[in-house]
């Protein structure tokens, strides 16, 4: 598996995708250069590496070239027709099956015995994580000492957005390499042992093909995996229906399974016995997992398809909420969003987003901005109301500082204020049903969608909102700062306030 690489391509779907793969694949392959089609960017550094123009290419030895860019298609014609490369090209995709047949069929580690590293504060939403792994245990960060008298095939390290502490410096992949230093140097532990996070990434990445039995041979099903982790009911949504499209185009029968691992919405002791999709919406295809057991042809998928957009038509379609959760959902509506009263709505993000600074996610904005760009909307538009969603009660209480009465919002339990690990770890979580947590957050992105126009942070929620209101917002503003740990803003330690996104 190694060889030697030259990166087509040096901007932000380049950083991302070295950032989360350098210290696993290019740990085992190195990168010689980078070439980019951007004269500006000629002779300076990219992940330590020098920055050339195409035409350049010839003066370096390599065994491919990796396209790390949009611009697939017009790339490979570039390389193949001006530049009369005839060598390997690979495109990112092509890295990551790759990348799972390395480790599936070759190091087989998803059959090992696996030792998770990571932060005490998330240890529950990181083992549910490694379920994939045949057998995991959990050793905190602070104690890898123990390493040393423990039995393992392979050590993982979690994701470093956990620990952006440990460096000054908040670029991911340092962060992780000071990670699996530590690993290396305080639990005696063989470098080419330690795996990065990137492995589990790797695994949800690529669909896999195989049968259960001889059942159903003339049905192909699409058994659709979302919410692994802690991906809430907005996330999950957004990697439902793309599959559900994809399932759809190509003939296949889509079964979403959110009850064979421990996710935001099935605890530990409930695996296998209810489903975290169905409390909430019907199966697309009315066929569940239970149906399709012994079925022979299956096509496992966690992979998110951004190539595929979702819109209104596609939500309403495959999208059929529970009788009982659509009965709250219009109750509710019906009683608050009536009427000629016209409504500004907000969607506040904060708890472990502003914490934890989620590697990849998009950046959440100051509480002051946020603030100040509510109170500019809602004198400009002639708004009389403001509904506010947000899972945060301290944020409640600075809008009813700000605006009084002229605010209400669902009245769901919210934690107090900003949380240390992830926020379905939390007492918010623990100690109330956990559909009633989905369900109370179905029920305000809805209301969020009958209001008259939005301001809000870029999340999950946000894009979901947007589609439920099917383009009836006459003003939307969504904050745009960039991702946490790809863009310079997280190294100040606080969102930075840009220019929005307006449709």
């Amino acid at each position: 598996m190694e060889k030697k690489y030259l990166i087509w391509g040096t901007g932000n779907i380049a950083k991302l995708f070295l950032s989360t793969h350098i210290n696993e694949f290019f740990f085992r392959n190195e990168i010689v250069a980078f070439a980019d089609n951007d004269i500006k960017k000629k002779g300076k550094l990219f992940f330590d590496k020098k920055i050339i123009l195409p035409y350049e290419i010839e003066e370096y030895t390599f065994d491919v070239i990796l396209i790390c860019c949009s611009a697939e298609k017009s790339i490979i014609r570039q390389i193949r027709e001006q530049l009369k490369f005839q060598g390997m090209v690979l495109t990112m995709k092509d890295i990551l099956i790759a990348m799972y047949s390395f480790y599936h069929d070759e190091l087989r580690i998803y059959d090992k015995k696996i030792v998770v590293v990571g932060n005490p504060n998330n240890r529950e939403t990181n083992l549910s994580r490694v379920y994939i792994f045949k057998e995991a245990e959990y050793v905190e960060i602070n104690q890898v000492e123990k390493l040393k008298s423990m039995e393992y095939d392979y050590v993982l390290c979690t994701w470093p957005s956990e620990y952006w502490h440990i460096s000054s410096d908040k670029r991911y992949e340092i962060v992780e390499r000071k990670l699996i230093e530590k690993i290396v140097e305080a639990g005696g532990v063989d470098r080419k042992l330690v795996l990065t996070f990137s492995v589990t990434g790797i695994y949800w990445s690529v669909d896999k093909r195989y049968s259960l039995g001889e059942e159903n041979p003339r049905q192909v099903f699409l058994l659709i995996k979302p919410g692994v982790g802690t991906v809430g009911l907005g996330g999950v949504i957004l990697q439902v229906i793309p599959n559900i499209v994809y399932a759809k185009r190509n003939r296949m029968i889509p079964v979403i399974d959110m009850e064979s691992f421990k996710n935001s919405y099935v605890a530990q002791d409930r695996i296998g016995k209810e489903s975290g999709w169905e409390k909430f919406f019907k199966q697309p295809g009315q066929w569940h997992v239970r149906d399709i057991q012994r079925s022979k042809n299956i096509v496992e998928s966690m992979v998110k398809r951004p190539n595929i957009t979702i819109d209104e038509e596609d939500l309403n379609k495959y999208l059929e909420a529970q009788p009982i959760l659509k009965k709250e959902v219009d109750e509710y509506c019906n009683t608050y969003f009536i009427g000629s009263r016209r409504i500004l709505g907000v969607l506040v993000r904060g708890s472990d987003y502003v914490i934890m600074k989620p590697y990849a996610h998009c950046i959440q904005p100051d509480i002051g901005d946020m603030l100040r760009v509510v109170r500019e909307k809602f004198e400009s538009g002639g708004y009389d109301l403001i509904y506010l969603c947000t899972e945060e009660e301290a944020v409640v209480n600075l809008f009813n500082e700000e605006f009084g009465k002229k605010v209400f919002y669902y009245p769901s339990k919210r934690v107090e204020c900003a949380v240390k690990g992830y926020l379905s770890e939390s007492s918010m979580y623990r100690e109330q049903n956990l559909y009633r947590v989905g369900a109370d957050y179905w029920i305000t992105l809805n209301a969020l969608s009958k209001c008259n126009a939005l301001v809000a942070g870029d999340c999950s929620g946000t894009q979901v909102a947007i589609l439920l209101n099917q383009s009836r917002y006459e003003d939307i503003y969504v904050f745009k700062l960039g991702r946490y740990g790809i863009d310079d803003i997280v190294s100040e330690g606080k969102g930075e306030f840009s220019e929005a996104s307006k449709t």
